[in-house]
């Protein structure tokens, strides 16, 4: 991390976003990018690396060289669900809130239910997208418990 760098993840280290772009490059290389928000709401790279794979134990080094270039830890942290990276955070940050970013949750919901659900899809995402925002706790569980009622079919990929 270059010093402009770590002064920018130390004072924004709130929400850090992790995304990796796999193998779009010409060394055939995975590049994890770990960005964070300034009080502007500019986006700020703070972390590039090329990467070989996307194992736990590599993004476990990924979060520990971040961690040894300047000993704070994110208080959020949004990534995809990549199963080995979920391991590597929880593991390595304890008491980082991990959690998943909505584009990849989209993704997700149209790879899984789209086909399911065909002409109730459409409703089913704007349903579902008003329950993501609900700004009350309460709120979220009630369109949660919904939602799980009115789409019978989608019960196992919501639970």
């Amino acid at each position: 991390m270059a010093p402009n760098q770590i002064i920018a993840y130390e004072k924004y280290h709130d929400v850090v976003i992790v995304d990796t772009t796999s193998r779009t490059n010409q060394f055939d290389m995975i590049l994890m990018l770990f960005t964070v928000v300034d009080n502007n709401f500019r986006n700020l790279i703070v972390v590039a690396a090329l990467l070989e794979d996307e194992t736990e134990v590599t993004f476990t080094w990924g979060l520990q060289e971040l961690k040894n270039s300047c000993e704070v830890i994110p208080t959020v942290l949004y990534s995809n669900a990549d199963p080995a990276l979920i391991s590597a955070v929880k593991n390595n940050y304890q008491d980082t809130c991990h959690l998943h970013c909505i584009f990849h949750i989209d993704l997700n919901l149209r790879k899984k239910l789209k086909g399911k659900l065909r002409d109730q899809f459409k409703d089913f995402c704007t349903k579902f997208l008003k329950m993501c925002n609900s700004l009350y706790h309460n709120q979220f569980e009630n369109g949660w418990n919904t939602l799980i009622n009115e789409y019978p079919k989608c019960q196992q990929y919501l639970t």
